[in-house]
């Protein structure tokens, strides 16, 4: 590993401001809409089903969702993304802040979710992630969808980029990236400055230091957390484009999954929304 500070355990309540959407600026809307048509064929939705977004961020899914006919709610943590989103033309969709741990929706209120971009994954323990997978059982129908957009693990690792740097609007973005030394993150710290690589831009920009931090989960164990979740594993993909998933050999791990009827969806105590 690198030396570098070490990433905060609370970094995705810090990461996703306003440098964000400059800094991932090549996920735009003519992606998400390709995504979110994959979802809604990948899922079987049918117009007039209820779904939450979950970590919808700018909302560049949840608007091709709904165009969809599908009734779209979007969820995020960050108010900076939920305002982004809500800027956007004829936007209609209702959005939360909420954390996804604790899901401030009635049970069985969605026939269908969606987790895209490596949404999953943020937290430092095994235990917050399956309360996750558990809380998205309990919000949807017996037989509810879950379309879950992982990195590839293998991949990932063989394809990291330990440093990079480009310019953007005006930013000089700089990352560096790293594996854990267990193997089972990876992690990365960008850093935002004024002007490109050969410096200039805007002198009052203030530079702006953030980091992320992903689960790398392998197929058996992502399968595994979301069985004991109360989900069933319907089918994997290794991209967008639906090609099958073979470890290594894409860069997703595109997961639909089902919740088990007979198992209850979560295993948490059942709250009143």
């Amino acid at each position: 590993m690198p030396e570098a500070s070490p990433v905060p355990s609370d970094w995705f309540s810090r990461a996703f401001r306003g440098e964000y959407l400059r800094v991932y600026r090549r996920r735009d809307d003519a992606s998400g809409e390709t995504e979110a048509r994959f979802a809604r064929e990948a899922l079987s939705l049918v117009p007039g089903e209820r779904v939450l977004d979950l970590g919808c961020g700018g909302g560049r899914h949840t608007g091709p969702l709904r165009a969809g006919g599908l009734e779209v709610v979007g969820l995020d943590l960050s108010p900076e993304l939920l305002a982004t989103a809500r800027t956007r033309p004829g936007w209609k969709s209702p959005l939360v802040r909420a954390d996804m741990r604790d899901l401030p929706f009635r049970s069985e209120a969605f026939a269908a979710v969606t987790s895209f971009f490596t949404s999953f994954g943020y937290f430092r323990s095994e235990g917050e992630d399956a309360r996750v997978l558990a809380e998205i059982a309990r919000v949807v129908v017996g037989g509810g969808r879950l379309l879950l957009d992982l990195p590839d693990r293998e991949a990932t690792i063989a394809g990291l980029v330990p440093r990079s740097e480009r310019a953007v609007e005006g930013r000089a973005i700089r990352e560096r990236r790293w594996i854990t030394e267990d193997g089972r993150r990876v992690e990365k710290e960008i850093l935002v400055t004024p002007g490109g690589a050969e410096g200039g831009g805007d002198a009052e920009f203030v530079p702006s230091r953030m980091f992320e931090s992903v689960r790398l989960y392998s197929a058996e164990e992502i399968e595994l957390l979301a069985e004991r979740a109360g989900w069933r594993i319907a089918r994997r993909w290794g991209d967008f484009d639906g090609r099958p998933w073979r470890s290594g050999e894409g860069p997703r791990l595109l997961m639909h999954l089902e919740r088990e009827p007979s198992r209850g969806g979560s295993s948490l105590p059942e709250r009143n929304r």
